[in-house]
């Protein structure tokens, strides 16, 4: 929870002062996160005790370098970097994306099915319903669930729609044992 409550005030801090310089942060980040993410040996490196603060600082500013980051975006890793909490980057991540998300109106959440793919048509009566409940864009995403026997469960931040026969089963098993 301590990591959670820490990533969510940097994120909002680092939000905070993106938007003054007017930087454009998650498309920034996302591509650092996209560079991590494609090199096993790369988080390894960054996120594991196993190297020195030094070692990671060289690489790590090497590839910010690279990227042509805005210099607030690589002050804020080496801020990371030497205060040891560089560990955090993937959950201040995840924490800046929603609040920019939430800025922007957006709420994204996935559908999940047992087939390959889901019909466009059942998509956007989804999004319909679910920016008409929650009075945001939705967008969703798709994932095959086989666990799931037909329906869907679409789940958009903290709310969870069920709408697969095996929650129905359960739902319809649940009424007949307390009747």
């Amino acid at each position: 929870m301590k990591r959670e409550n820490s990533s969510k005030i940097y994120a909002q801090a680092l939000l905070a002062l993106a938007k003054d310089q007017k930087i454009d942060l998650a498309t920034e980040l996302t591509k650092v996160q996209e560079l991590i993410n494609s090199n096993n040996h790369l988080e390894q490196l960054l996120f594991l005790d196993t190297f020195t603060v030094e070692e990671k600082g060289v690489v790590l500013m090497e590839l910010l370098q690279k990227l042509s980051l805005p210099k607030t975006v690589v002050n804020f890793f080496n801020f990371l970097l030497n205060e040891k909490r560089l560990s955090l980057f993937p959950q201040i991540y995840l924490e800046l994306m929603v609040l920019d998300d939430d800025e922007k109106g957006l709420i994204r959440g996935v559908v999940e099915g047992r087939e390959s793919q889901v019909d466009p048509k059942v998509v956007r009566q989804m999004k319909d319903y679910l920016k008409k409940e929650l009075g945001k864009n939705i967008e969703l995403s798709f994932q095959q669930n086989h666990q799931i026997t037909a329906g869907y469960r679409i789940t958009v931040g903290d709310l969870q729609l069920d709408t697969s026969l095996d929650s129905q089963l359960d739902e319809l098993r649940e009424s007949i044992l307390t009747n």
